[in-house]
């Protein structure tokens, strides 16, 4: 019998305590004193000053230099992060300083400070998240022109972001509860560590993915290509995969991971192209004539748009013939004008030198003959008839 009314007596005794709490409470709220009255007007006071504060912050935030309507400026970021200051929480301040000064009930002033820590933390975590999303936002969007591939990944990692800062805010709540969360992080570990290693490849290519789309080595319609394994158009770029249009007409799929781990070239961030082309005249060629094919090359260049001359030199004496180099730029990143811009000067250096008389050089190769006493012979003489007369008669 003892033993049951021990358990009856606890519940009595914190019955009785609870009570006497809430009576106290609704005495000292129905019955205000001067204190209270004073603590109250602090209170609100206080509310007041941080909401000015937060006004004049966000206004220093707007003035600070930015371009016209860039919601990616630094002075966007700070003035939507500082408006992520809520009322709630400065009510709630104020809550914490009208209780000090009213000398309310300690079961009121533990509460308020409950909920203030509970507040605190969701605040911060909203500013956080803010600050951390308009980072991101920043780096990804600002100045790119593939907006949706952008978003999606934007997408992913906003929720990445959201599932990190808030879970460590719960967690943050629970531990300033009083409970105890070292099993559950630790649970938490375990099972994050289970569920990375079951979806270790998957997790791989989808943050190559977002490093695709967030640093952009190439972004959908850019002409790539990697030695001999990739030439063609991306199509799309996808969680796990990006998918490439050969020039051959076929889809090459290539999961994010292998893709980033290929040297690519990317024509889609050209502007314009060098251009290198040997040529190589007779040595037969006079002397007063070897300059001036130079200068035919690169009048040729300068009489077409969208070209800059770089150089045309003669650079040395070749197997069968005199070399020469002539370098220019083309000013589109278009391959189909390139190659016609190229094709119109080619045809031009072609007809000057047909007019300055100037002939290109083939490969030549002079076979010499000698009779075995060391004289000359003339090839055409081994091939006349019996009878026929020597060629030198």
């Amino acid at each position: 019998m003892a033993e049951n009314a021990a358990p009856a007596e606890q519940i009595d005794l914190t019955t009785d305590s609870l009570l006497e709490t809430l009576q106290s409470t609704w005495d000292w709220i129905t019955n205000p004193s001067t204190q209270t009255l004073i603590g109250i007007g602090v209170g609100a006071g206080v509310v007041i000053l941080l909401i000015i504060i937060r006004m004049v912050l966000r206004s220093v935030a707007r003035s600070l230099p930015h371009k016209i309507e860039d919601e990616h400026s630094w002075s966007s970021i700070l003035d939507r992060t500082l408006s992520k200051f809520r009322f709630y929480f400065f009510a709630i301040i104020g809550i914490v300083v009208a209780t000090q000064i009213a000398q309310a009930p300690d079961a009121v002033i533990h509460s308020v400070q409950v909920l203030l820590v509970v507040a605190s933390v969701v605040q911060v975590a909203q500013l956080i998240q803010e600050f951390v999303l308009s980072i991101l936002r920043r780096n990804a969007l600002r100045g790119s022109g593939d907006k949706t591939g952008l978003s999606s990944a934007l997408s992913v990692l906003k929720w990445f972001v959201n599932v990190a800062i808030w879970s460590i805010a719960f967690l943050m709540i629970l531990s300033n509860l009083g409970f105890n969360v070292t099993g559950l992080v630790a649970g938490l570990g375990v099972g994050g560590i289970a569920i990375g290693l079951a979806a270790q490849d998957f997790f791989k290519d989808l943050f190559a993915a977002l490093a695709i789309l967030l640093d952009q080595p190439f972004k959908k319609g850019d002409f790539i290509s990697s030695g001999d394994r990739i030439l063609g158009s991306v199509e799309e770029i996808g969680m796990k995969t990006t998918r490439i249009r050969a020039l051959s007409g076929e889809q090459v799929v290539l999961t994010n991971s292998n893709l980033l781990d290929l040297t690519l070239q990317n024509y889609g961030r050209m502007f314009r192209r060098r251009v290198v082309v040997q040529t190589g005249i007779t040595y037969q060629t006079p002397a007063d004539k070897i300059k001036r094919a130079a200068e035919i090359q690169k009048e040729a260049v300068t009489a077409q748009e969208k070209t800059t001359f770089d150089r045309a030199h003669f650079k040395g004496y070749g197997a069968s013939s005199l070399d020469y180099e002539l370098v220019f730029y083309v000013e589109t990143p278009d391959y189909t004008e390139f190659m016609n811009i190229q094709q119109d000067i080619l045809i031009d250096i072609f007809r000057k030198y047909e007019e300055e008389g100037l002939e290109f050089a083939y490969p030549t190769r002079t076979l010499q003959l000698a009779a075995p006493n060391g004289e000359g012979v003339d090839v055409r003489e081994l091939f006349l008839s019996p009878g026929e007369k020597s060629v030198t008669e």
